[in-house]
């Protein structure tokens, strides 16, 4: 039986932590991808409605984690906000594995 893969989106202090169709990352198999112009602020990845599916941060303790450039690890549940100062012409991918922490 295939896996039903949910939509998820970037919600976060840009769209008020809303999730907004801007954000809502595109699907091709189980890889989620979002490209954006520019971004800049505090944000999550998660469902609609905050359902079951949330992922944040991979951090210890109460702080964020800063993106820049590269690969950031993705905690499925209880993950802190991901922060971006300014950040041009960039991609948002991961792919998605039922129930498992991923790499952002």
């Amino acid at each position: 039986m295939a896996q039903e893969l949910p939509e998820l989106y970037l919600r976060g202090s840009v769209n008020g932590w809303d999730a907004s169709e801007q954000y809502r990352f595109s699907r091709d198999g189980n890889t989620y991808t979002l490209h954006l112009d520019h971004f800049e602020g505090n944000f999550k990845i998660a469902e609609a409605d905050w359902g079951g599916i949330e992922y944040g941060a991979d951090t210890p303790g109460d702080n964020q984690l800063n993106v820049v450039a590269g690969s950031y690890p993705m905690k499925r549940a209880g993950g802190k906000n991901y922060a971006c100062e300014g950040l041009d012409d960039v991609t948002f991918s991961f792919d998605y594995v039922e129930n498992e922490n991923l790499i952002l």
